[in-house]
């Protein structure tokens, strides 16, 4: 019987997950949930733009949807 307990974690760099960090436009998952055993990984990126940042921010979240197709094209 599969365990269904999932577990989340803040900050995992993406070598937890069996992958090799060099090649990734970033190199930490920002929330990482998943199966003790691994057999299931989400990678959740937020961002939050705080006054006057805006700009910024749209780069920073072109840059993390980048990095989730990178991701799921790794797995």
């Amino acid at each position: 019987m599969l365990d269904s307990t999932f577990k989340v974690q803040f900050e995992r760099p993406v070598s937890f997950f069996g992958l090799l960090r060099s090649g990734f436009v970033k190199k930490e998952i920002d929330i990482a949930v998943f199966t003790p055993n691994l057999s299931e990984k989400y990678a959740f990126e937020l961002k939050f733009p705080q006054s006057g940042q805006h700009p910024e921010r749209m780069f920073k979240a072109c840059q993390d949807i980048c990095f989730l197709e990178q991701l799921r094209y790794a797995c």
